[in-house]
């Protein structure tokens, strides 16, 4: 008998004002399965992942998510003033709806997630003082760090070096092994041929 997806959206459209940008797209995602999700600039890749975490509301269709779900998001929005280190940031991701870690459980992840990524070294240093691959690499320890059922990254490889991005794509591998279902957008040649499965969208259809 197959197992039920992990993540599944039937007939998704989207669109702005009268224009729609996502045309009856359908996508399921298995668990344990890293799933890339390619195509050119405009076309929908980045409002479909929204849509598939709940950030956005699709104008027809309908998602399905079986558990906790992580979104790492590309240069997410922090103004340089917010007074929080690498250590919170990730810490923030230990929240969990319905659920909280204790301080001391919460301490050992974050500094396990920072581990992973490469970041335990500049733990304390303030979010506004790291690059921005740094940055990157400290939202992707937020997104993992809570292990959630269904892990969502939106070109979280951008601005990465090689060593990094490779880092990363090991990640993502490790996360699928433990049955993580795993959907990524991205532009990078090496994480589509990594990836179990490739799904192109091309001015907001499925090809």
């Amino acid at each position: 008998m197959a197992s039920l997806p992990a993540l599944s959206a039937r007939d998704i459209c989207f669109g702005y004002a009268d224009d729609d940008v996502l045309h009856s797209v359908d996508l399921e995602v298995q668990p344990g399965e890293v799933v890339a999700l390619a195509g050119s600039n405009g076309s929908g890749k980045s409002t479909l992942i929204e849509i598939l975490a709940g950030v956005r509301v699709p104008r027809r269709g309908g998602v399905r998510r079986d558990g906790d779900l992580a979104l790492v998001v590309q240069r997410p929005a922090a103004p340089d003033s917010l007074p929080v280190t690498a250590s919170d940031v990730v810490r923030m991701g230990t929240w969990k709806h319905g659920a909280r870690a204790t301080r001391a459980d919460a301490r050992r992840a974050t500094q396990r997630a920072l581990e992973r990524v490469g970041m335990s070294e500049l733990a304390a240093r303030p979010l506004a003082e790291l690059s921005g691959g740094q940055r990157q690499r400290v939202f992707l320890a937020q997104g993992i760090v809570r292990e959630p059922d269904i892990l969502l990254l939106d070109e979280a490889a951008a601005g990465l070096d090689r060593e990094s991005a490779a880092r990363m794509q090991l990640i993502l591998r490790e996360e699928a092994a433990r049955g993580v279902a795993v959907c990524t957008v991205t532009h990078d040649d090496a994480a589509v041929a990594l990836a179990d499965r490739v799904v192109r969208l091309e001015r907001g259809r499925l090809i």
